[in-house]
């Protein structure tokens, strides 16, 4: 049952959905009805973040944060989780102040300006 959610999951997804795009990154992060992956997780994150789906961007943030799937770079999870808080996710917000107490100013402010670099992104 579960490889049958996940094939209409990623017909949504393919379809450009990002509740699809995100719902399959979690699937993928989860090893729910697919092979778990981090990296196949990533990449469906970042579509449905493209799209402006704020817990897709949160949820980069988490991966970035913990190195899940891709080098740990606090200072592109404070980015992640900026504009997931932007975008009104309430843990992106919570996400963003835990971050922003270890890391330095000059890496929050180099993460603004990549929030500001991600948003710039051509959408999908």
């Amino acid at each position: 049952e579960e490889k049958e959610g996940a094939h209409w999951l990623l017909k949504a997804g393919e379809r450009g959905l990002s509740d699809g795009q995100y719902s399959v990154g979690v699937m993928y992060m989860g090893g729910k009805g697919v092979e778990q992956s981090y990296l196949e997780a990533h990449r469906w994150f970042l579509r449905a973040a493209g799209s402006g789906h704020a817990q897709a961007m949160n949820t980069l943030g988490v991966l970035y944060a913990k190195g899940l799937g891709v080098k740990q770079e606090p200072m592109r999870a404070y980015a992640w989780f900026k504009l997931a808080m932007e975008a009104g996710s309430t843990d992106g917000e919570e996400n963003l102040d835990a971050t922003a107490e270890v890391i330095s100013v000059q890496e929050r402010t180099r993460g603004d300006g990549l929030a500001n670099e991600l948003l710039a992104l051509p959408r999908r």
